[in-house]
Parts: C-alpha cells; structure tokens; sequence
C-alpha cells in the first residue's frame, strides 16, 4: 500500500507551534507504517497559509489520489489540510472518496460513522478556535507592547529587512529592542536631504545624481524615483516610527517565483502608534522637504491638465510610455531612461532656442485635416490587403483552437467514463471549455467585422475633415488635449527630432512618414443613450477587453439583426456619441425607419442586445 504524506508549514506556524518539516515527516511515516504502508510519497507544502485551498502540493496529493496512485494520506493534524473547519470537511471528503484519510494525532476512523464524523468536526472546530485565540491573544500582545513605546515590527511588516539607514537591535538582557543609525547609510540619506533642501532638485534630479556619481542603492543597484521618493517622504528619518504603519493583505496571486502574493497598504494615520527613534534628518528640514514635494506635485498636476499629448508618446527605440517630467523646464521623458534607453527629453512648449512637440504635433494634425487629397493619397489598396490576410490568418487560428476544444471535449468525456474523472471534476472542466469557446466565437466575430470594416473604407473624407477643423482651429490651448483624444492620435519618438503619427481610425492604424502624410477613414456622428446599467456594463468590459467604449458600440450595432424591437422604460440616461462609417450609418438608419425610433434609442437597444449576449447584463 502507498501511502501519500502530506505536510504543510508556514513561517508564523514554526514560530507558534514550532511544526518544522522533518519533524512532520518523521511522525507521517512513523503512523503510515503503523497502518501498514510499504511505500511513500512526500507532498511538502513549505510557506503555504492554510487560509487557501489552492496549494500546489494539495492539489498534487488529490490529483494522485483520484488517479489511484495513493491508497492512504496521512497528515499531523486537521489543521494542516485546512485553517477553517469548511476547508477541512471538503478536503477530506475529496481524498475519501478514492482513499483513506487518518492523522498522527487521532484516529480518524470510519468516515460512515456518525459519531467518527461528529468528532472529526468538532476537533475542526476546536483546531479553528484555539489558532483564532492565539492569534488574537499575540496581536493584542503586540499591541500593548507597542503603546508602551517599543518597537514591534521595525521594517513595518513581517519579512521586511528594515528601514534603509538603520540597524535594529534586539532585546538584551535589560535593554529594550531599538533601532540604531547605520552612518554609511545615513549618510547617503543626508545627501539625498541636502540635494532636494540646498541644491532644490526634484526626485528625477536625485536619482539621476546618484547614479551618475555611482553611489549604490539600498538593494546594491541603481536608484530609481520611487526609492529617493520613499526615503525623502519617510517620517522615521525625522525621528518618528510608527508600529502598525501597514497593513497586510492576501491577494490570492503569486509572484513569478511561485510564492504567494500579499500587498501591504498604508493604514489611516489614527491607526498607527508611534515611537520615538535617533533621527538622521532635523525635523525642520524634513517639513520643508514635505512642503516641495506637495509644490511639485500640485505643479504636476497643473502642468498634467495643458500639455496636449499626455499619455500619448511612446520611445521609438524601446517601446517604453514618455512622462510628463518638470526639471528646468516641461519635458516628456522616456520611462525607459532609468533602464538605459537614450532618447532625450523632448521640450513640451516652444522657446526661442526649439519648437515644443505640442506646437509641432498640432500643426501637422491641422495640416493634415487641410488637406483632405493628401489623406487620400494614402489610403491604398495594397496596405489594405495586407491588414485583411493578417486577419484572415488570425480568424483561421482561432478557428482551428476552437475546433481542438470539441476534441478535449471527447477526451474528458472519455476520462469520465474511464472513471478517472469525479462528476463534479468533469463538470467544472466542461464549464471552462464552453467558457473558452464563447471567447475564441467573440474574438473570431470581432476580428470579421474589422474585416468588414476595411472592405468598405471610403476615400469620402472631405465632411470629417470639415468637422473637425471648424473646431480644432478656434479650440483654446487647454481643450486642443480633448480633440488629440478623440482623433485617437498616437506619437512615437525617436532622437533627431524624429517623430510617427499614428492615426487609429475604425481598424486602420497608419504610421505617417511626415507631418504631411496622414491617412483617415470617412465617419459619422452620431447620439448614443444608456441606462446606468448599461452604462456600469460597458465599462466593465471595456475595462477587460482593452477597448475603447465607441468599438464596442460599433460592434453592438454589426451584431444587430432587423428582428421585432423591444420596448422598454424610459428614465436616466447617460448621453455619449459614436463615429460611424458610411455602411454602420445605413444599417441604423435601416433600422431606424423600420421601427420608427431615433439612432440613440437604437445604439441602446444593440447596446444592450449585445451586452446581453455576453453575459455581462
């Protein structure tokens, strides 16, 4: 008989319980034996939170033991399988069903057995209420201890190093723990105080110092903004720690390594208890270096609500988005500056000595609108055809994923009748691949209507030309960001005062050579109404597929079919509008007339048919 040995132990529970793996492995084995076991697999759960199910060496043992590889699981306790008493039940029922199920600890005795069951729940339960109590009974301790002015956590969180430019020193004898001033590091931190206090430069301006003059970072490696910005805005440098700074929370996720993910935010600051420590920085210095670091920000901001191209600039030489930076000037700058790219800052607003990028982008899109038999020119054939074969490519393999899906299908079902697969397994299976197939049929639908879409592009570009350059030419420099938006215009930049405009009308995405060659496609204006439902709805899955609301608009629409119209009741509306092309145009007015009804109310009413068709109202 082979039995498998599962043992599980996270770091607070060695500190606890004092549970290590060896210890667990010595007594499964010792108990397998007892029970007659000749062979034994070991399914160590090392660092893993009983508060989840979703444990790789759980679902390992499971697996095992529904394929009859395992005959007999053997763990310490209940409270291995499982933190909570719910946890517990389901885990065991899942390995009794193909094997048995005991503990060093107790006899697990017969799963049928009324009184074994009763027992095996309230040993949960008990398990439940005593690691409750003493996790209260250490919180509450650790508490108290922190309100009498120690130290209690001094990197803030559990695992964390600790702060930069400290040591801590644990309790001695009659001496409390502290925290002590590491000088080598505190002088770096000094020196990051005095470059943003004497010399006034910003944390960009920080971080690029200390690299260029070599200094290493906390972790040994180069500075980025975000660590001169911690240290700069840390009370603790000051003098100040606080216990219970952070608070801990569980995502569900793993990081790339495979450990499990928690996020650590910052607590209101009536929740933190502070302590007194030997301070690095004059408490008057920091509050000034507060006060500029608010200025910058506010300045920020309102730089943020003028510049015309936020957000809308990629590096042409490492893909990486270009920020709004305020150094001696507005600037936008590569993020990937700070890994090694060398494309330089590129000045906003124009001076005497260089034109800024806004003027200079502005200009080309009036140009371009000017001159509607240049736009033309540009919309070729040839590109055209190469878009509708790279869609065509891309439908096809989708087809052909969707095709494979029936084929796991069968092989599930076949699993099933085999008896290697539970009812309850097969049916979560099937609930994924049915799950996957609605996507690749969306996917496939959304690709054919672009298709479409290209099929039918119209050179008759002189009414859109008309419209946006009537208001473009008389717009005030802080609503210029607005039609920027609108036109969906994308910049790369390259050194050489080198720039692309990419224009992303309907499906078509053209890179522009110069700022005289741009190429649009034909729309059309027009309302749209939705209910706050429909609204909530359509963000939503904008927000999971990455698109802009206006496409899933068109889409809805091309869903569409000429069937009986449904009435529904009127109320609160949020108003929008939507470009359409010549043929999405005909088809709402098609409709339109059928039912006698405006091109808002119809836009709701594919909106919501199409919503619905998703699953998402």
């Amino acid at each position: 008989m082979k039995a498998g040995l599962y043992i599980r132990v996270s770091t607070e529970e060695q500190k606890l319980k004092g549970y290590s793996l060896p210890e667990q492995i010595e007594s499964c084995k010792k108990k397998a034996k007892e029970l007659g076991a000749t062979e034994f697999e070991i399914f160590p759960e090392e660092g893993e939170s009983g508060a989840y199910l979703d444990r790789p060496e759980l679902e390992r043992l499971l697996q095992a033991v529904s394929y009859g590889e395992i005959q007999l699981v053997i763990t310490l306790d209940t409270d291995r399988l499982s933190r909570d008493l719910g946890g517990q039940i389901y885990i065991a029922k899942e390995i009794e069903k193909h094997a048995k199920l005991d503990f060093v600890t107790y006899s697990r005795g017969d799963p049928n057995n009324p009184e074994d069951n009763l027992f095996f729940h309230i040993k949960g339960a008990f398990a439940q209420y005593d690691r409750a109590k003493i996790r209260a009974n250490t919180t509450r301790g650790k508490k108290q201890k922190a309100l009498t002015g120690k130290i209690v956590i001094p990197g803030g969180w559990a695992g964390h190093p600790g702060a930069y430019g400290y040591k801590y020193i644990y309790k001695k004898k009659n001496k409390d723990s502290q925290l002590e001033i590491k000088e080598e590091e505190a002088e770096i931190i000094r020196y990051i105080y005095s470059l943003a206090h004497e010399d006034n430069l910003g944390i960009m301006s920080i971080a690029k110092t200390l690299n260029d003059k070599g200094i290493p970072s906390p972790k040994g490696s180069i500075w980025h903004c975000s660590t001169v910005g911690r240290i700069l805005r840390n009370e603790l440098y000051a003098g100040i720690f606080y216990n219970y700074k952070y608070q801990t929370l569980m995502t569900g996720k793993r990081t790339s390594g495979g450990k499990r993910q928690n996020i650590y935010r910052l607590r209101p600051h009536s929740e933190r208890i502070p302590v007194k420590v030997p301070a690095i920085i004059d408490r008057k210095v920091w509050d000034i270096v507060q006060a500029k670091l608010k200025e910058n920000a506010a300045l920020n901001r309102k730089v943020g609500n003028v510049v015309l191209l936020k957000g809308r600039i990629n590096c042409g030489l490492c893909g990486e988005k270009c920020a709004v930076r305020v150094s001696g000037g507005i600037y936008y700058r590569c993020k990937g500056t700070k890994t090694g790219c060398t494309l330089p800052g590129i000045p906003v607003i124009s001076s005497k000595k260089r034109t800024g990028l806004d003027n200079i982008i502005w200009e080309a899109i009036i140009e371009a609108l000017s001159n509607p038999a240049i736009i033309k020119q540009e919309l070729q054939k040839d590109d055209n055809e190469n878009t509708v074969a790279s869609l065509d490519k891309s439908i096809t393999e989708l087809k052909s994923k969707s095709k494979s899906l029936e084929k796991q299908k069968d092989e599930l079902l076949n699993l099933r009748l085999e008896g290697l697969l539970t009812s309850d397994e097969l049916r979560n299976r099937l609930v994924k691949l049915e799950n996957k197939k609605k996507q690749y049929e969306l996917e496939i639908n959304n690709l054919e209507t672009q298709k479409e879409a290209i099929d039918r592009t119209i050179i008759d570009i002189d009414e859109f030309c008309a419209y946006y350059l009537e208001k473009m030419r008389k717009a005030p420099h802080q609503e210029k960001a607005k039609y920027v938006k609108e036109l969906g215009i994308q910049i790369k930049a390259f050194p050489n005062n080198k720039y692309e405009i990419h224009w992303p009308f309907s499906t078509i995405t053209v890179s522009v050579k110069s700022p005289s060659k741009n190429t649009v496609s034909s729309l059309y204006h027009r309302a749209v109404a939705m209910t706050p439902e429909i609204k909530e709805a359509l963000l939503q899955y904008c927000q999971e597929t990455n698109q802009i609301q206006a496409d899933v608009i068109r889409q809805a629409l091309n869903h569409l079919t000429e069937e009986k119209y449904e009435n529904y009741k009127r109320g609160k509306r949020f108003r929008s509008t939507v470009c359409l092309s010549k043929e999405g145009l005909e088809k709402l007015d098609r409709i339109q007339k059928l039912y006698n009804q405006s091109a808002s109310v119809t836009l709701e009413w594919a909106l919501k048919r199409y919503l619905t068709h998703l699953r998402k109202l």
